[in-house]
Order: structure tokens, then sequence, then C-alpha cells
């Protein structure tokens, strides 16, 4: 749970030197047309005094012109809940506004009322309080807990609103890696089938009898290699409801390899064989006089432009691929 903010909680999450094109324009109206900030963010902002004009405190109606420095503050710290944690994450890209870590299978994104500790959340809290950093733990999408791979976190509200948009869009690509039993005929393929909760349980998903009670749900695939018993998949999503491609493949009849939950067991993975090995977005961007500087040689925010990020196959994972051409 939060605790109240002090104004020491508040960090810049954009700002926007004015040019001609702006002048005599609202705040309001620039961080809209300039960032897309949405409507509860500004009223956000309007509630916690976030809006500044050269520094001053503003109101959201003040006109701007020529040469003035917009700024909108956020309150930009991780949830109290969140014990800090000297976990050890693997982060494959990082900067002011976002962070992707490449998650081991049987670690959890966000804690659970379960499992409180050992998250990904727990060690970037770790990581931004001994960095004395202030940035939030917003993720993008997550992962199931037996799935290895990619996830994208932003560190404040501003950079998960923009970034959730185009998953929204289906500008924000996600590739997977499946190994799965059977053997597909079609080098190619479309899995649309809604989705819904199994009745009587909170995590086990179903296709969905009547299309009006599930959530539409839509999987491609390409068969990489085909082996004895089984295919590797390369997989994208349109859509990204709980449990998928899980269940999008066991109902066609292709369970993934160690999927307990849908239909497969196998000594040669103690999970299922599902990894996120791609993520690709346009990164929103690093405006002028952004407070927190970016972290690392790599950083793209000035650039927004198109990101791939890339993870390689976990050990077991080639294990049981390797086992499974045998």
């Amino acid at each position: 749970m939060l605790v109240p903010y002090d104004s020491s909680d508040l960090r810049t999450i954009y700002a926007v030197r004015i040019d001609d094109d702006l002048s005599g324009q609202s705040v309001r109206a620039v961080l809209t047309r300039m960032a897309s900030v949405s409507q509860s963010i500004l009223r956000r902002a309007k509630r916690l005094k976030g809006v500044r004009v050269n520094g001053d405190e503003a109101r959201v109606s003040t006109i701007v012109k020529t040469g003035d420095l917009v700024e909108l503050l956020d309150v930009c710290r991780h949830d109290r809940a969140i014990a800090p944690e000297p976990v050890h994450l693997s982060i494959v890209y990082e900067d002011a506004r976002l962070v992707v870590v490449d998650k081991p299978a049987g670690m959890l994104v966000h804690p659970v009322k379960r499992h409180r500790s050992g998250t990904i959340a727990n060690g970037l809290a770790w990581l931004y309080l001994v960095r004395g950093e202030k940035s939030g733990i917003h993720p993008i999408h997550r992962l199931d807990r037996g799935t290895s791979g990619l996830v994208l976190i932003a560190k404040d509200s501003l950079t998960h609103s923009q970034i959730a948009r185009q998953l929204l869009e289906r500008r924000l690509k996600r590739v997977y890696i499946a190994l799965v039993e059977g053997v597909l005929p079609e080098d190619s393929g479309v899995l649309d089938a809604p989705l819904e909760v199994v009745p009587g349980s909170f995590i086990e998903r179903r296709t969905a009898a009547d299309e009006a009670t599930g959530l539409p749900a839509r999987t491609r695939y390409e068969v990489v290699e085909r082996m004895p018993g089984r295919t590797l998949l390369r997989i994208s999503l349109d859509t990204g409801r709980t449990h998928q491609i899980r269940v999008h493949l066991s109902s066609a009849g292709y369970p993934l390899v160690g999927d307990t939950l849908y239909g497969s067991s196998s000594e040669d993975i103690m999970r299922q064989a599902l990894h996120a090995c791609e993520v690709s977005f346009v990164h929103p961007g690093h405006p002028d006089g952004f407070a927190q500087p970016c972290l690392g040689r790599h950083c793209e925010c000035a650039t927004s432009r198109r990101m791939t990020l890339c993870s390689q196959l976990p050990a077991d994972f080639q294990s049981v691929v390797g086992a499974s051409r045998e």
C-alpha cells in the first residue's frame, strides 16, 4: 500500500520546450498534443500539483509562450508493499523511462498474495533504492511464472500509458518460441477462439463456447522445426489474454511440453516450454528538460524509433529441444 506522498516523491516524467507552433496554447493542449497525455494523468497531475511552467507551479489551463519549459510531474516510487530485495535480474535494456528484464522461469513479475518476495518488482525496488533513483514499477505486460523471457516495465505512469496504447493498437510486438506435443501438419496458421475463466478456478482458462461470454483472442504460429512427436513453433500475439498461447495450443491438440495445467507432462523440462524471445515497440522518446538522466551506453530515448530486443533460449529449453530431436 502506498503511504502519503510528499514533494520529494515527485519527479518530472515529461518536459517540452515551447516553440512558435505551440505558443498561445494551454498546458493541457500542449501535453495532449505532444505526448498524448491522458485525461486521467492530467487529473492526477492537477491533484498532485504536478504541472510546472519554467519551474513554477501552474494550472493545466495556463497559456504558454515561446521559450517556456513545461513539465509534467508525478509520484515516482515503488509501492511500499514491495519489499526491496537484492534479487539478481538480467537487464537487457534500461533508460530513464523503461527497463526490459529477461525473466528466468520460476520467477514472478510482481508479488502476489502467497509469494511476496523474489520477484522482478522486488529486485527493481532494491536497484532503485541502491541508486537513489525515484522510479516506479509499471509492467506493460506479464509472463506466467513458468514462462521465461522478456518483460517490459515502465518507470512512470506516462510511459506506461504510451506503451500500453501500442499494445492495444498491436504496434507492440511480442514473439515467443514454444515446443509442443504432436507434429503440426501446416507450416503456419492462426488460432482464433475467445477465452474465458474456467468456473470455480481462479487462474485456469478455456476456450469459450459462446463468443459473447469470452474475450477475443488470436494467436499466430509458424513451424520452426518438426521433430519425432513434437514441433518447435514461433508464435506472435494479436491479443494478450491470460494463458492465451497455452490454452489455444492445448485446445488445438498440441499442448506445450511440460504444461501440466493444460494436458502435458514431461521429465525433459520442469515447466511449460514457452519463452518470450523478442519484444518490439516504438520508444516514446526523451524530451528536453527530463529530470532523470539515462542509464548505460545504449539509450534510444532521443530517437523515438522502433526498438527490437531479443533473448536467447535458456539452458533448460535448449536441453529439451535437443532431447526431442533424438
